[in-house]
């Protein structure tokens, strides 16, 4: 019995998660369709638009899941960590200081994407940067693989 509450309670969280994923698509389309073409559209027609680009959304990963399903986790894996370095910085700055500028923001999201790409490349090549060539190595000799 205690079973099936954990199994619902993991499915709700999995569709809770699944639902914001898709109304951040449908609303980052129309935003960005909008502000791209300095236009105003209609209300039926912005929703139409989200709803489709939902549904595309929704397919591509379906078909990614049915044909590689560990591709899943890695996907799940690399947004997160592209999510963290590129936005944590940013939301943390702007909550905690008043000097957060426009410029400083977009070059933190940049930095922040070019590092977890350049980083996930890097492996993929076998490249390591080992903690003896860091500068500052006396300061890392407290965490220890």
């Amino acid at each position: 019995m205690v079973r099936n509450y954990h199994c619902g309670g993991i499915m709700a969280a999995a569709l809770s998660s699944c639902a914001s994923f898709l109304q951040l698509i449908g609303s980052s389309i129309t935003d960005i369709l909008e502000q791209s073409r300095n236009k105003k559209y209609a209300e039926q027609k912005l929703l139409r638009i989200s709803r489709i680009s939902m549904i595309i959304t929704s397919i591509v990963i379906l078909l990614i899941g049915l044909c590689q399903p560990p591709s899943i986790m890695w996907i799940g894996y690399f947004a997160a960590t592209l999510f963290a370095a590129s936005w944590g910085p940013v939301a943390f700055a702007s909550v905690f200081s008043k000097k957060v500028t426009k410029t400083g923001a977009l070059w933190s999201i940049t930095a922040g994407f070019l590092g977890v790409v350049l980083g996930e490349n890097l492996k993929k090549f076998d490249i390591s940067i080992e903690e003896r060539n860091l500068p500052g190595k006396h300061f890392n000799s407290a965490v220890r693989r």
